[in-house]
């Protein structure tokens, strides 16, 4: 028994197509907001990292000026009460031109990762200069920096944070409390 004219309904394979249609496009969007969200994520880590090389630029930059002020005063034949006394007057100024010489290294960088001196001092007791560089970002630097008998410079402490800023906005439960 043969049958004679046998055709395939369209109905069917129709509705298959279009479901894989929806869900090709729907994999197609999920596949762009991913990317988008993963492009966002790495410029919020390379400005993170900007930053953080910016402080640690301004750090080196700083360590190598007291150093050249140590070497000054050594040759000038200070003791180290001396040393100490000279560095109190000349932080200020050696914070504030490391800074910006880090800055004048990355022309390029936004407002936000440039570092600033934060806080500047030198404690003639402990012979320990303390300078915290921040950015507007919120990652901070600071370094102490303790000068020896010998008249040179040691790095007491170097600790980079980053400023916790913590968001409130989100209400999760405005009904009454019990």
């Amino acid at each position: 028994m043969a049958r004679g004219n046998s055709s395939v309904r369209m109905g069917p394979i129709s509705l298959f197509a279009l479901v894989i249609i929806i869900c090709l496009a729907v994999m197609a969007v999920l596949a762009l907001a991913t990317a988008r969200a993963g492009l966002a994520r790495s410029e919020r880590q390379a400005d993170s990292v900007s930053a953080l090389y910016a402080n640690e630029r301004a750090g080196q930059e700083l360590v190598a000026r007291v150093d050249a002020l140590l070497a000054q005063a050594r040759g000038n034949g200070l003791d180290r009460g001396g040393a100490t006394d000279l560095l109190a007057d000349a932080l200020p100024g050696l914070a504030d031109a490391a800074a910006s010489a880090a800055a004048a290294a990355d022309e390029d960088a936004n407002a936000d990762l440039l570092p600033q001196v934060d806080a500047a001092s030198v404690d003639p007791a402990d012979a320990t200069a303390t300078v915290r560089f921040a950015t507007a970002s919120g990652r901070l630097l600071d370094i102490e920096l303790t000068v020896t008998a010998d008249l040179t410079c040691e790095t007491s402490s170097w600790k980079a944070t980053t400023l916790w800023t913590e968001d409130t906005s989100d209400t999760v439960w405005s009904g009454p409390s019990t």
